[in-house]
């Protein structure tokens, strides 16, 4: 590419280990109301190691590793069919890639959903990100921009507030 910043090669590190703990649950408080809760612990670590150009690597946490992750919700029922649901999920920093140290952020978000549920019929009305949180679905980090194409960290970024509607039948 332009600027010569778009050379790839692979390069295989001296090691890595990972290790994590995962549980999810669920808990009746009462009739019709439930509370839910996934969580997840994880460490990782890619040793460190020179790369076939000279550059050192590793040292680090391996890419798509978060220390921890989780997800807790309550959701409401009564018998008459209608139900809401109130959840917030959260993700720890981690790095996107292991080739630049660029992490992406950590982040929580709300969720939320009303509805009615009837036979087979369940008709809802939700809310993602209900607090329009700002985080990146994805960090990228290279020379893109003329003259000098200097390595410059670029974000995706995930998702602004969502409001939909789903209507569902089981048969």
């Amino acid at each position: 590419g332009f600027g010569g910043n778009y050379r790839f090669f692979t390069a295989n590190g001296r090691g890595a280990q990972v290790s994590g703990l995962e549980g999810a649950g669920a808990f009746t408080v009462t009739r019709g109301l439930t509370v839910q809760a996934a969580v997840a612990a994880m460490d990782s670590e890619l040793e460190r190691f020179t790369l076939t150009n000279g550059n050192p690597a590793g040292g680090r946490s391996l890419a798509n590793t978060p220390r921890y992750g989780y997800t807790v919700g309550v959701r409401q029922e009564c018998s008459c069919g209608l139900f809401a649901r109130l959840e917030q999920v959260g993700r720890a920093a981690q790095f996107d890639s292991n080739n630049h140290d660029e992490q992406r952020r950590a982040f929580q978000v709300v969720n939320a959903a009303v509805g009615y549920a009837r036979g087979g019929w369940t008709v809802s009305l939700w809310v993602r990100n209900l607090l329009d949180f700002r985080y990146e679905k994805r960090v990228f980090f290279f020379g893109n921009a003329e003259p000098d194409y200097a390595e410059t960290r670029y974000e995706s970024r995930a998702d602004p507030r969502q409001v939909g509607v789903t209507a569902a039948l089981k048969f």
